[in-house]
């Protein structure tokens, strides 16, 4: 078993120059309209999901609009030509403008090639083709204050809020960012208080929590003030069916207050509420060494619901060879990671993983 694992390693290593060795599988795309596939890759929140959904595009489906988008992507994100990137991105929004993920990441090509102009214009666009998510607007106001100036900026956002097209809450949580960045704590709290109350949007969320807990901590609030905070999160949540919100309070909940019990109930939930491989991985890892059934059920349930997906099998290795050493189930976890990775980002985290486990292995010869 130890030969069997350092030689898969070895084979492992030999497919690091790319990903192209293995085909994408997907259960979780199946049946989806590939442009519902492209919104959810960015609303879900689930970096897991993103790159296993723009992978599976790209190689399945690269000649539609959606599949030139998610081509560009893994194209960027493996470290390919710039210019290239641009033009798929170009042609995937040319032929669906709904695309609104090929806007914001045109924008970033553009950027990057100091063309700071036709990006904002991309940001704008994009904007248009998805009005409920946030960041277009926060990154044409970044972008033009880069250009132009504070004042500039701070007019266009004031003219865009009464034409444009994003949904009211964009424009707060737009300023509490503004005034986070300039240190205002209580300034921020406001705006991003006005955007969550408007919202259902995880990051609306995410930030007034974050933002929140940072205002109590300079307040010098005890831990009951701050778990109070923590329920306030968790209750909307539950009233807007927020999977990703969840997520977030259950990592704050083991990281930083260290209740990793009531992380793992936490992370359950927001698993039960909408299945990710983030809630499984950080459900197991939150209660892992305290109890280890508990945590590999939810595990499982990932394994059957994402039985593809690169992260639950790394976290599966991980739990194998860790917690629990188990070298056939390490092994089978970890070699599926390593061909179900769609970059090579991931394909190195992936390998990294299992010669990990090797190592593991080598100490029960």
């Amino acid at each position: 078993m130890i030969r069997t694992a350092i030689f898969q390693v070895i084979c492992a290593l030999a497919l690091a120059m790319g990903t192209s060795s293995y085909a994408l599988e997907c259960q979780y795309c199946e049946g989806k309209d590939l442009g519902d596939l492209i919104e959810l890759s960015v609303s879900r929140d689930s970096g897991a999901l993103r790159s296993q959904i723009r992978g599976w595009i790209a190689e399945k489906h690269p000649e539609t609009p959606a599949g030139l988008v998610a081509r560009a992507w893994v194209l960027d994100a493996n470290g390919g030509d710039l210019s290239e990137v641009e033009r798929l991105y170009q042609e995937g929004v040319k032929r669906d403008p709904s695309l609104g993920l090929g806007f914001t990441n045109l924008g970033y090509a553009l950027e990057r090639q100091d063309r700071r102009e036709e990006a904002f214009d991309a940001f704008l666009l994009g904007a248009a083709a998805w009005p409920h998510h946030e960041f277009f607007v926060q990154y044409a106001y970044f972008n033009l204050k880069k250009r132009e100036g504070e004042v500039a900026a701070n007019n266009w956002l004031d003219s865009f809020e009464r034409d444009g097209p994003a949904q009211g809450w964009v424009y707060d949580y737009v300023r509490g960012v503004i005034a986070r960045d300039k240190g205002d704590r209580s300034g921020a709290d406001r705006y991003f208080t006005l955007a969550l109350d408007q919202s259902s949007n995880s990051s609306a969320l995410k930030a007034w929590l974050d933002n929140r807990l940072r205002v109590l901590s300079a307040q010098r609030a005890d831990r009951a003030t701050r778990l109070d905070t923590i329920r306030e999160a968790i209750s909307w949540a539950n009233e807007h069916q927020s999977d990703a919100a969840l997520r977030h309070v259950g990592k704050i909940l083991w990281e930083d207050f260290k209740l990793p019990r009531d992380a793992h109930r936490v992370l359950s939930a927001a698993y039960d509420m909408n299945p990710s491989p983030e809630a499984a991985q950080d459900a197991f890892g939150a209660i892992g060494n305290d109890d280890f059934d508990a945590g590999i059920a939810v595990l499982n349930q990932g394994l059957r619901d994402f039985p593809d997906n690169y992260l639950v099998l790394m976290s599966a290795t991980w739990a194998w060879s860790n917690f629990e050493f188990d070298p056939r189930k390490a092994e089978d976890y970890g070699s599926r990671a390593i061909s179900m990775a769609p970059t090579q980002n991931q394909l190195d985290d992936a390998i990294d993983q299992y010669a990990d486990f090797a190592k593991e292995a080598a100490l029960y010869d």
